[in-house]
């Protein structure tokens, strides 16, 4: 993870150091969402917290949108400490003393221009924030979410959203992104449309102009 990318995740979690066990998932969670080409691109940040004297393991489970299509982590586990475990991650590591940052990619098609994303907490997130690029077409919408305060905005470039109340294990939450850029979907769409209904008007034409045998003429040529 970039000095950055790093620097905005430690501000918008805003960690303390303290945890209620000796190494648990931190209670703020982030979300940073990125417009790709008939996709969104985001990423999932959370900490873990570990007052142990040394490396301590920590079993936890992640639960990224239900639309995601592809993941991969990014910072503070490796592939092989992640795995799918029903519709959530799994994630099973021995953490050093301290803060760790966590980071899970993960990719949400869109279709013409818009995507939804659907969350719904593995276990309870006390503060959720989600962060957009101000410079960006993309806009989201959530009637869960409301824009945060100005001191609260960990980067300038980022616009904020947070959660107006904590989110429950299991409660479902709904954003919408739109403006995301549309590759040839809509073309190729276009297209079959077109070319489907070339074939259906030949097929017709085809029927309306077969030749047709004087009445009789058949019969002649077939049994005299």
């Amino acid at each position: 993870m970039s000095r950055f990318l790093a620097a905005i995740c430690l501000a918008a979690l805003g960690l303390s150091g303290t945890a209620e066990a000796a190494i648990s998932v931190s209670g703020r969670h982030l979300i940073i969402l990125r417009e790709g080409i008939d996709a969104v691109w985001g990423s999932y940040i959370f900490a873990v917290q570990s007052d142990e004297p040394g490396p301590a393991k920590l079993a936890a489970r992640i639960r990224l949108p239900k639309e995601t299509e592809d993941f991969m982590p990014q910072e503070g586990v490796e592939p092989s400490e992640v795995k799918l475990d029903g519709d959530a991650l799994a994630i099973a590591k021995e953490f050093p003393p301290g803060t760790t940052i966590v980071t899970i990619g993960f990719k949400i098609p869109s279709s013409f221009g818009k995507g939804e994303i659907t969350m719904k907490p593995a276990g309870g997130v006390d503060e959720l924030t989600v962060l957009v690029p101000k410079r960006s077409r993309a806009k989201l919408e959530a009637a869960w979410l409301e824009p945060a305060p100005g001191e609260a905005t960990p980067d300038p470039d980022y616009a904020a959203f947070v959660a107006r109340e904590p989110l429950a294990e299991g409660s479902e939450k709904k954003m919408v992104i739109t403006g995301i850029p549309e590759g040839r979907k809509r073309v190729w769409i276009l297209g079959s449309a077109v070319a489907a209904l070339m074939v259906v008007l030949a097929t017709v034409a085809a029927l309306r102009t077969r030749p047709r045998l004087a009445e009789g003429g058949g019969e002649t040529v077939l049994i005299g």
